[in-house]
């Protein structure tokens, strides 16, 4: 069940890389093909890791696409055996080849093991290997280190404190010919996993997961799990982050300019709706500075996260609360933060931050190194279209940290009938919507909010503007 969940969270995000140089492609046969990891190639193309259920030698395949800079489709391959293999995790290489990640039912000594493929430039495949011991490993991403080898992290089942019932986070350290130098399984006696690696300045590796075994909400409620190695796999340290009745997912992590660290996810136990955005900035000794928990009054879900070149960020995912699919079906979501966490929707939150202090076991996992079947593949590649929906614009942004003299507030907030808006005496008091269209102005003096029939239920922006000059805006939700 576990295997399964990780599946269906992780989003195509490749239609977002494709989307930003003004085109997208669909790529695909007639069964099931799917892209789980994008990367933007050093000749200005892109190669997208993912699965295919309509070529190769099994049911699934280990899937890589690789496309020019225009959108191009350039090659694909089809990796695998008999059985499912499925790639996670792309990253190119020093050489101008990729390696990918993921995991194999096809090959390797338990029901499911950890699958490292190295393929060289023009796609042929150099190497591979399948780590792990009698039950399920899987490597859900990988980068290429400073030393030219690779990490991966994932999660195991055959080793660690949790078996053989529940998983730990699992780490394998790589050379750059695929021999595996060290191992680390690292959690407690629940279900860690790893979702992210990222190599750190100091030469040491950062995965960002969650954690079942510590936090707030253990042992029912999952956190955000965050865990520092050294260079040779020694912990120092980790963090446990989330609140205490609901659930809190890390699932991409970046090591910040200011040598920190700064994981999106998704949250249940703060925000708007049922999910949000969850994106948590960290320094680099693992003290929170911020976090912020980013949607609407449906599920926002956040799996990947870049440092922008003005010191922001930008987190993307997908959307129930927005877009054209709404309500019934998502839409890809791209948000983007400043260096603070501010963004034109979302709030701060301060969640629970618990020092944890996991098992550390290091295995000797079995290694093999199989010879998958390589299918030269020509899918079918189509041009598509898709709607695209402007949620919020710069001339409207939530002040998050508004001057000690200017407060606004809203209550209650949701609300189904009237709200009282508390703001500056004199303050000119105008209502938006999340598209930065004036929907009203009260008038003098008035300070309750009761929308008519015509104004429907979604988030709304309340700005208050004072005679010398300064507004600040607050977030509602509009409930009928």
């Amino acid at each position: 069940m576990q295997i399964m969940k990780f599946l269906a969270i992780l989003v195509p995000l490749f239609a977002l890389a494709l989307a930003q140089s003004q085109f997208v492609r669909a790529v695909g046969g007639t069964n099931n093909d799917g892209g789980n990891s994008v990367v933007q190639t050093s000749d200005g193309g892109f190669a997208v890791a993912g699965l295919t259920g309509s070529y190769g030698a099994g049911s699934y395949d280990f899937f890589l696409v690789k496309f020019s800079s225009t959108g191009t489709y350039e090659w694909s391959r089809a990796v695998g055996g008999t059985s499912d293999d499925d790639g996670w995790s792309v990253v190119q290489t020093s050489d101008g080849g990729f390696a990918v990640a993921g995991m194999t039912r096809s090959y390797g000594a338990g029901s499911g093991d950890l699958l490292l493929v190295k393929f060289n430039a023009s796609g042929s495949v150099l190497w591979s290997r399948a780590v792990g011991g009698t039950s399920v490993d899987v490597g859900g991403s990988v980068v290429q280190t400073s030393d030219s080898g690779f990490a991966v992290a994932g999660f195991t089942y055959s080793y660690g404190a949790g078996t053989p019932d529940y998983c730990n986070l699992f780490l394998v350290k790589f050379s750059s010919t695929g021999t595996v130098e060290w191992s680390r399984a690292v959690g407690g006696t629940s279900y860690d996993v790893g979702y992210s690696v990222v190599e750190t300045s100091d030469g040491g590796l950062a995965v960002a997961g969650l954690t079942y075994s510590y936090g707030a909400g253990s042992p029912d409620y999952p956190n955000l799990f965050l865990v520092k190695f050294t260079s040779t796999g020694s912990v120092e340290w980790s963090r446990a982050v989330g609140g205490t009745t609901s659930d809190d997912y890390g699932f991409s992590v970046v090591q910040t300019s200011d040598g920190g660290l700064a994981i999106a996810g998704y949250t249940r136990s703060f925000g708007a709706g049922d999910w949000d955005f969850f994106l948590v900035k960290f320094t680099a000794i693992g003290t929170v500075e911020w976090s912020r928990a980013v949607g609407g009054t449906s599920s926002d879900y956040g799996t990947s996260v870049v440092q922008t070149s003005d010191g922001g960020f930008a987190v993307a995912g997908e959307t129930y609360s927005y877009g054209a699919g709404t309500p019934d079906s998502s839409n890809l979501l791209l948000v983007k933060f400043d260096s603070e966490g501010n963004s034109c929707i979302g709030e701060a939150v301060s969640p629970t931050v618990t020092i944890a202090s996991p098992s550390v076991a290091s295995p000797s996992p079995s290694v093999a190194s199989p010879s998958p079947t390589v299918t030269d593949v020509s899918p079918t590649v189509t041009v598509v279209s898709p709607t695209v929906t402007e949620i919020c614009t710069d001339d409207i942004i939530e002040t998050v940290i508004k001057p000690a003299e200017f407060e606004i507030s809203v209550s209650p907030n949701p609300f189904n009938s009237s709200c009282a808006i508390s703001a500056p005496k004199g303050a000119k008091i105008e209502i938006f919507d999340v598209e930065g269209k004036k929907i009203m102005e009260l008038s003098n003096g008035q300070r309750i909010w009761t929308p008519n029939k015509e104004i429907g239920s979604g988030i709304y922006l309340v700005k208050a503007t004072t005679k010398n000059g300064q507004s600040a805006t607050k977030r509602i939700v509009f409930m009928k």
